[in-house]
């Protein structure tokens, strides 16, 4: 399923931020890895989050 333009446009909205800090903690998997998960705030309302993994044995 494609975007309009008008759809693109608003997942591109610049009031995008995180609100407070980004909280790292160890992997529930008890991988070596470390994640963190946060929402997104914006002017538009979506319902919107961000994750983040990294891996300190594979450096990605």
């Amino acid at each position: 399923m494609s975007l309009t333009n008008t759809e693109f446009a608003s997942i591109l909205d610049a009031s995008k931020h995180i609100k407070g800090h980004i909280g790292w903690s160890r992997d529930e998997d008890h991988s070596p890895a470390w994640q963190f998960r946060a929402e997104v705030e914006s002017d538009t309302g979506w319902p919107l989050l961000v994750q983040g993994r990294y891996n300190p044995l594979a450096k990605a």
